[in-house]
């Protein structure tokens, strides 16, 4: 066990945070009372709603014609909804832009939810014009082996 408390999970009960397994309790019982400490929280990927993604994207990809994979089909998706940056190609001058990564490392919870959401959105409407609340039951149905993908 560790006594560090970086990328240690708390969970909030009655307005405190406690050590939610023992490495976080064997680091949080070594910190002094009364002394003050620096504290970066967000919320760890959710690795359920990663899955759900991933249920989305084959979705799409096997009832539509117009992306060869699901790679392909996820950068797209990251670029219309703007999840990219622009780069200037260094020899021509000519600008780019490249899809940002939704890795665990690179996109926190909260980060995702809201781009997941866009993307939702992007899809129900524009791909395949699909009530919202029908296409989130269906991702839902695939996940839980009620309809195959």
């Amino acid at each position: 066990m560790s006594n560090d408390l970086r990328n240690r999970v708390f969970i909030k009960r009655n307005g405190g945070l406690f050590p939610a397994d023992a490495d976080a309790g064997a680091g949080f019982a070594k910190m002094k009372d009364g002394a003050g400490y620096l504290v970066n929280v967000y919320r760890p990927r959710n690795l359920m709603h990663h899955r759900k993604l991933f249920a989305l994207l084959n979705l799409v990809q096997d009832n539509t014609d117009r992306w060869p994979t699901v790679e392909t089909l996820l950068d797209d998706l990251k670029i219309s909804t703007g999840l990219f940056e622009t780069r200037i190609n260094a020899v021509t001058g000519i600008p780019y832009v490249v899809a940002k990564s939704i890795s665990f490392a690179s996109m926190k919870q909260d980060e995702f939810e809201q781009w997941f959401d866009r993307a939702v959105d992007l899809i129900s409407k524009q791909v395949l014009d699909m009530d919202r609340e029908y296409l989130l039951a269906e991702i839902g149905d695939v996940l839980a082996g009620r309809r195959a993908a």
